[in-house]
């Protein structure tokens, strides 16, 4: 029960002020929060590899225990998503040349085939779904929104993956874009495009013409063209300060390609 001599003490036609959290902070934040806005800041390009995620300020981002934040960076690593050290922490993974080569390896053996069934399947309401699609990302590019892009165009691949009507690809699919874009972000040669807009249409004609082969190869050279614009001799580049890439609207995104 409240204290009756509190209640007292205040000054009549006043009421206790509710406790609000810091500016910044998250209020009931649980890990799966703390793991969903990593994947978010990952996937629009904004938390690059190598970055140091520090356990007391993801705490105080998000207005959360130590044990919490522990929780949603072990649902992180095992998602290959963040790599843990007992000596320095943990830190954003840093896919090497293998690892991007192994999961550009795994998207073709998926993907390739969850197009080829779309194109097989497709009423032309999902059609029109992915034309739709399309427009939102030529609205992004012409409006200059780097990171919306980058989102969208990653997208566009679950929305074919969904439409496939395997739940299990289509998770394993969105395990594997977000690596991509770690693979992407690590081996970037800046200021080239590795996703030129006409390749998602070509994609969708080819689902519209119901002509799974075109489909399938479409597909295959999408991909393959996305692993061959990367540098994977890249060195390992500055990462930015951990608050502003959790941010859900960074001032001055850097450019990034899509994928």
């Amino acid at each position: 029960m409240p204290n009756s001599k509190a209640i007292a003490a205040r000054p009549a036609g006043t009421r206790r002020k509710k406790a609000t959290a810091p500016r910044g902070r998250r209020a009931g934040a649980t890990a799966e929060n703390v793991f969903d806005r990593v994947v978010e800041a990952i996937q629009s390009h904004r938390l690059a590899p190598g970055t140091r995620l520090v356990e007391e300020k993801l705490g105080a981002y998000f207005g959360v225990s130590r044990t919490i934040v522990r929780q949603g960076l072990a649902k992180l690593a095992q998602a290959g998503l963040v790599e843990l050290s007992p000596n320095q922490g943990a830190r954003i993974a840093w896919p090497d040349a293998k690892r991007t080569a192994d999961v550009f390896d795994a998207r073709r053996l998926i993907e390739i085939e969850l197009v080829a069934r779309v194109a097989t399947n497709a009423s032309p309401a999902d059609v029109a779904k992915l034309r739709m699609h399309l427009r939102t990302e030529d609205a992004a590019r012409k409006r200059g929104d780097r990171v919306g892009l980058v989102r969208l165009t990653g997208e566009f691949h679950l929305k074919l993956a969904a439409m496939a009507g395997n739940g299990i690809l289509a998770r394993t699919l969105a395990e594997y874009e977000t690596v991509t874009c770690l693979a992407i972000l690590a081996h970037d040669r800046t200021g080239e495009s590795a996703c030129p807009p006409d390749e998602h249409a070509s994609i969708v004609d080819a689902i519209e013409a119901r002509d799974p082969r075109a489909a399938a190869a479409l597909m295959r050279r999408h991909l393959d063209h996305v692993l061959a614009g990367l540098d994977l001799d890249a060195a390992p580049r500055d990462a930015d300060p951990l608050e502003a890439a959790l941010s859900p609207r960074p001032a001055a995104p850097r450019r990034r390609r899509g994928h």
